[in-house]
């Protein structure tokens, strides 16, 4: 059995998608970066799927996994 994101995990990826970075996703929702960072690592984590691709400067939504 699959665990359920939590709340806050989805609306820090949803920041982090409106602002093109963690960074001011984060200054934006008054949170650490690294708050951020682990919000969206840990919601990965839990759906099993890489979201966001890193390898650029700004981050790139990858998509919503199907299940």
């Amino acid at each position: 059995m699959r665990h359920l994101p939590k709340i806050n995990q989805l609306k820090n990826l949803r920041a982090v998608i409106q602002h093109g970075s963690i960074r001011s996703a984060a200054e934006a929702n008054h949170q650490t970066q690294s708050a951020m960072t682990r919000s969206i690592q840990e919601l990965e984590k839990t759906l099993g799927v890489v979201l966001l691709d890193r390898r650029a400067r700004r981050f790139a939504y990858r998509g919503w996994p199907h299940f």
